[in-house]
């Protein structure tokens, strides 16, 4: 995004924080819709109170992860760790020619 290189394990930190963040928010609060968990109200009975904490904890779990994320995004910034170009080239078939191939040819016919 800013061609700048990234911590890599931080960045696997995130995206699992994140990834169990959103599911720890939104799962919780299928299986209570689904057993009667009323939608925008101010009040609602006690017994969806397991399912809101964790619904709860899940988006606490999320904000964690995206202030984690530009953490990572201006500690790139200020080390300016650019990532090498070499790494990224094509290496197959077509990235030796420096013409356009017509029609994938490097694929096999497929005969019926």
């Amino acid at each position: 995004m800013s061609g700048l290189l990234y911590d890599k394990f931080l960045m696997f930190v995130v995206f699992f924080i994140m990834f169990f963040g959103v599911n720890l928010t939104f799962f919780p609060l299928h299986f209570a819709g689904m057993h009667g968990y009323p939608r925008k109200y101010l009040d609602y009975p006690d017994v969806y109170c397991v399912w809101n904490i964790l619904a709860s904890f899940g988006s606490m779990l999320s904000v964690f992860a995206l202030l984690l994320f530009v953490y990572l995004l201006l500690d790139s910034l200020l080390k300016q760790s650019l990532f090498l170009v070499e790494e990224f080239t094509n290496g197959g078939p077509e990235g030796s020619l420096s013409f356009y191939v017509f029609s994938h040819s490097y694929q096999r016919e497929a005969y019926f």
